[in-house]
């Protein structure tokens, strides 16, 4: 049972597993097996711990890969190596090419840092100095709440959205390092839940399209900007699980055709379009009614407390956040 990418990444994981694992004792549940150590005493319990002991092995040649292009070990380290094995397929010099050029790229764009921050409790604010401008004039909710896989769940509303105004905002590198930023969050939280609940879990996207119009497709923007962070994804392999784009109108199909192109086959392949008369099933199955705004079906009213402090919008002031996205049904959400 489950979503279509929960189904294909359960297939996928049993290629990174023994072939017939033992089943574990009940009196061992909830421990992990270290993937520095070269054998673990007490059998896997959970589906993660299965995937982290039969690629132990291959998890510590990783560990050299990533601190000898410069990258950070941390407490999470063997979840996030595993995504690249994952992603491969198992194939282990494929996933060591890719981690080598990643962990490059994080370390030049200053991501190695916010993971470090994020890890450490650091609001999604102190990651970057343009995130809070760019989540001003876009209506964005990242991390709000959890999907039903337990995953980092991140609602993004179109009504209102001008990329004028974003452009005049920040430029087209702020633009890239804030969502950096929020895969980098995202990532942390995601890792972090894997680890405590003994699932991989994944990152999910809500793309509310209500209200979407000719005007928004602004061909500046879509290749100065937006072009800047499609590929995102290949950076961050097996993070991102259900993309669910909802409540799209008649002319969705014309405005992807704008940006299908610079979408991985992977993201495409993960996007959900529902109609606005599926639209509310389609979010009560991602997610649960009280992670979701009242905007969107679910039973929040207003943003939640736990919600404005890992994003930083509890350090801003009521009034000016009740100010913002005036032209949004989100309006007064903040």
């Amino acid at each position: 049972r489950g979503s279509s990418w929960q189904r294909s990444f359960c297939s996928c994981f049993q290629k990174c597993l023994p072939a017939s694992p033992a089943s574990p004792p009940a009196s061992d549940q909830g421990q992990l097996c270290d993937a520095s150590a070269k054998s673990c005493a007490t059998p896997p319990t959970s589906e993660l711990a299965a995937a982290l002991h039969a690629n132990r092995e291959a998890l510590v040649r990783l560990r050299d890969v990533l601190e000898g292009a410069g990258g950070e070990v941390d407490a999470h380290t063997d979840i996030y190596l595993l995504r690249f094995l994952l992603a491969e397929k198992g194939d282990e010099a494929a996933a060591a090419r890719w981690l080598h050029d990643t962990t490059r790229w994080r370390l030049s764009i200053g991501a190695v840092e916010m993971r470090r921050q994020a890890l450490a409790g650091a609001a999604l604010f102190d990651l970057h100095p343009d995130v809070r401008a760019i989540l001003s004039v876009c209506q964005s909710f990242p991390a709000h709440g959890r999907a039903r896989d337990g995953g980092p769940l991140n609602i993004i509303l179109h009504d209102g959205f001008s990329p004028t105004r974003v452009m005049e905002t920040v430029s087209s590198a702020g633009f890239l390092g804030s969502m950096v930023a929020l895969m980098e969050h995202n990532m942390a939280a995601a890792d972090a839940t894997s680890a405590a609940s003994g699932s991989l879990t994944r990152m999910s996207f809500v793309f509310c399209y209500e209200g979407l119009s000719l005007s928004m497709i602004n061909m500046r923007f879509l290749t100065t900007y937006f072009v800047k962070v499609a590929g995102l994804d290949s950076r961050y392999p097996s993070l991102i699980g259900a993309v669910s784009c909802v409540n799209a109108p008649s002319i969705f199909s014309f405005a992807f055709g704008a940006v299908r192109g610079m979408l991985s086959e992977d993201i495409r392949g993960r996007m959900r379009v529902e109609k606005p008369a599926t639209s509310r099933a389609a979010l009560l199955a991602l997610a649960p009614a009280c992670h979701l705004p009242a905007a969107l079906g679910g039973d929040c009213e207003s943003m939640p407390a736990a919600v404005a402090k890992r994003t930083g919008w509890d350090r801003v002031d009521p009034a000016e956040r009740r100010g913002l996205h005036a032209d949004s049904k989100i309006r007064c959400y903040l």
